[in-house]
Parts: structure tokens; sequence; C-alpha cells
């Protein structure tokens, strides 16, 4: 039951997130501001974010990737 509630409410947090980034996006395009514009700030964005959580939760993993030199 309890997984069941959480995965309800993620589901609407990302439903509000996704709504309000189009609403968001209408009214910077009307502002002048271009489409790749607001898709690469989108993406520079989520990208922090990602990153963020990673260094949170997986610290040592993540570390152990920006480290790696093989690529």
């Amino acid at each position: 039951m309890k997984n069941s509630k959480i995965g309800t409410f993620i589901t609407l947090v990302a439903g509000i997130a996704w709504g309000l980034s189009g609403v968001s996006g209408q009214y910077l395009m009307t502002r002048g501001v271009t489409v790749e514009m607001i898709t690469t700030l989108r993406l520079v964005i989520s990208g922090v974010v990602l990153l963020g959580v990673a260094y949170l939760t997986s610290r040592d993993q993540l570390m152990a990737v920006l480290k790696n030199k093989t690529y």
C-alpha cells in the first residue's frame, strides 16, 4: 500500500512538472527565446539535478565513473 501511494505521488508531481514545462516553454517562446535555447537549458538543468541525486545516493560509484579514464 505504501509503494502505491509513493507511486501515485511521483506520478502527480511528474504530471504537474510536465504541464508547467509546456506552459513555461510557450511563455518563453512568445518572449523571443528560441527552441534550441529552451532545450539546452532543460538538458543542462536535468543533468545537474541527476548528478546531484547520484552524488547524494551513491557517491562512491559516481566518483569511480568520473575517475575512470578508459574512455
